[in-house]
């Protein structure tokens, strides 16, 4: 076509250029049908910048357009395809370098062939237009844009099998990416894989509510900003069979609420083949509702690298894998100024495989609850990490919590108020430095089994004196456990502080409390606070020639709890004991190996508590009390 501006127009009647290529030299190739379908079976090209303006008039049943063949390649500068009823692409489309060029589609898109549109050169932006644009056809489509944007404004893959592979810049470039539906509620909306961004994509926008894919997935921006924003209310990803999952380099924004009363959103990921997030994951600052998250991942791993709600605003609820044998990993939830999550936080189930906590603050308004497989499965590896509520319970259910951060883990749900602090598994450690710090406030703190039955704590506080929490404190496993049996070997190593002056009560449920060589300390309110409960059996209480004190309250020995401290050769303190039907007392500070064997004690039993009391310390017994035995008869 060697006039410039060509125009070719109809009324409502199809035209057609059948099997030869057409060759532009001036201007703008332009094409009006005005309801009728426009067809080109060859391929279009340039020669001095050219364009392609398309426009099969407005949707009737035949205002398509269909290209057999290629766009450009040669001096194409700008494309427009205007097809309300069909836009029908067998060839890719690829603009010059020339300055101003761009791709914009408008009209329900069909992949005859695999599909490249490629506008880098002058980094041109590439639009389909509307909703109405959607894309389908079991074929591959790949988006290069450069600098310029890209925006998909219609669903992909709402027909049929879904579309192919998907590639929107993976590449390189710079542009940003917006990106509605994938699929919906019925379809897979890509079949293979889908690669959206690099890590110097400006941004990514989902604003759509259904992302659904066939094959692996991977979404990249760059790591400036919380790069990635999910804009859709109540969006759902999910990814079929074991396709991997990934957001990488950038944080994810969450700002999806639906904009109701109250305002809330939930994102929710399905991942039977794991999921892994590089950055952050944030709830808008400045947003007026609230946005969730839900995260499944099945039998397959899931891995957080950055915090949930770190600099932007809380999420409202957190799930992760409430089923499935999935581990998890976790960087942190919020900061040590700021909760990331303000609703409550559920993470695992009985048959997750491990938790890992790795990062240095686990901060939420609600309850906190990490649940894994029995054994030693909950790991905490952050160095001087904070697990804390703002006056809600935390719990570690079914297993056993590990301590491998060489540094102190504060575990507190707030020193007024407060709630419980609940550990159903083991306690272990896996250093010489590893320190446990349990605040609870006026809530229950309870351990249901061993503290160091393999792997001692470094040291042990639950509700010290600074903090005054009155909460009652239950042991109602040993501290220390060896061989299949109780010994004398420590579950706490270094300096142990139980309780404080308000605590409401502590009670020792199990036969063996041993400590190492620091000191240790147990501490209650006044009145018989400090429970010896296993019945028919003796407690004792070890330490490796270091000083031990029961402070304030009295031990109170159930019935048939007889009570034996031993000190090797530090000094003890007890302030008072009862008993209830004939318990017996034994009180050993060593045989001489130190200078330090000291007995302090105060009233021991009352009418027929105590059947007997022996005492041993080769330095000093100072007795502050009545010592009141059983009769003959009892």
């Amino acid at each position: 076509l060697t006039g410039t501006n060509p125009h070719f127009s109809t009324h409502d009647t199809a035209i057609t250029f059948d099997t030869g290529s057409i060759k532009l030299t001036a201007g703008e190739f332009e094409i009006d049908s005005n309801g009728g379908a426009i067809t080109v079976d060859g391929r279009i090209i340039g020669t001095d910048a050219e364009e392609v303006n398309f426009d099969a008039g407005t949707a009737g049943g035949t205002a398509s357009i269909t290209l057999s063949s290629t766009v450009g390649a040669a001096e194409i500068t700008k494309v427009t395809l205007d097809g309300e009823n069909g836009v029908n692409l067998a060839g890719d489309i690829t603009l010059t370098a020339d300055a101003g060029g761009f791709v914009s589609i408008t009209g329900p898109v069909t992949l005859n062939a695999a599909i490249g549109i490629d506008s880098s050169a002058s980094d041109g932006n590439i639009t389909f237009e509307n909703s109405s644009t959607t894309i389908n056809g079991g074929n591959t489509l790949t988006l290069t844009s450069g600098a310029g944007d890209v925006a998909l404004q219609g669903a992909i893959g709402t027909t049929g099998t879904g579309i192919g592979n998907l590639d929107i810049n993976q590449s390189g470039g710079t542009g940003t990416i917006e990106v509605f539906d994938i699929g919906d509620s019925g379809n897979v909306g890509v079949t293979g894989t889908v690669n959206i961004g690099n890590a110097a994509t400006t941004s990514i926008t989902l604003d759509g509510t259904t992302y659904k894919f066939d094959g692996n997935a991977e979404f990249d921006s760059t790591a400036t900003g919380a790069s990635i924003k999910i804009t859709g209310g109540d969006t759902t990803f999910t990814t079929e069979s074991d396709h991997t999952f990934k957001f990488t380099t950038a944080d994810v924004e969450l700002s999806g609420t639906d904009g109701g009363s109250p305002d809330v959103g939930l994102t929710t990921f399905t991942a039977p083949g794991g999921l892994t997030f590089a950055g952050d994951i944030i709830g808008k600052d400045g947003m007026s509702g609230t946005e969730s998250l839900t995260i499944e991942t099945g039998g397959n791993n899931l891995d957080i690298t950055g915090s949930i709600g770190n600099a932007g605003k809380a999420i409202g609820t957190l799930t992760i894998n409430s089923s499935g044998a999935g581990t998890v990993a976790l960087a942190g939830i919020g900061t040590d100024a700021a909760v990331g999550v303000s609703g409550n936080t559920a993470i695992g189930n009985t048959n997750t495989a491990t938790i890992t906590l790795d990062g240095a603050e686990y901060n939420t308004t609600g309850t906190q609850t990490y649940q894994a497989t029995a054994g030693a499965n909950i790991n905490v590896t952050g160095t001087a990490a904070t697990i804390a509520t703002a006056g809600n319970n935390i719990a570690f259910n079914t297993a056993g919590v590990n301590f491998k951060n060489n540094g102190t883990t504060t575990i507190t749900t707030g020193t007024s108020g407060g709630g419980d602090v609940d550990f159903a598994g083991a306690i272990e450690a896996d250093g010489t430095a590893d320190v446990l710090t349990v605040i609870s406030g006026t809530g229950t703190i309870t351990f249901s089994d061993v503290i160091g039955k393999t792997e001692e704590l470094a040291g042990l506080n639950v509700n010290p004196a600074d903090t005054d929490g009155a909460g009652a404190i239950v042991f109602a496993g040993d501290i220390g456990f060896s061989g299949g049996g109780d010994t004398a070997e420590a579950g706490v190593l270094g300096n142990t502080v139980i309780g404080n002056a308000n605590t409401s009560s502590i009670d020792f449920q199990e036969d063996l409390y041993s400590f190492g060589t620091g000191t240790t300390n147990i501490q209650a309110a006044t009145g018989h606070t400090i429970d010896a409960t296993k019945n028919s059996d003796t407690i004792e209480f070890k330490t490796a020639a270091t000083a031990i004190t029961f402070e304030t309250g009295d031990i109170d020995l159930d019935n048939g709890t007889n009570l034996s401290i031993a000190s090797a050769g530090g000094a003890i303190t007890v302030f008072g004991i009862d008993g209830d039907s004939s318990e017996t007392v034994t009180i050993s500070a060593g045989s001489g190996v130190t200078d330090t064997e000291f007995v302090t004690v105060g009233d021991i039993g009352s009418a027929n508590q105590i059947l007997s009391v022996a005492i041993t310390a080769q330095d000093k017994i100072t007795l502050q009390g009545t010592i009141d035995t059983a009769d003959a008869e009892n």
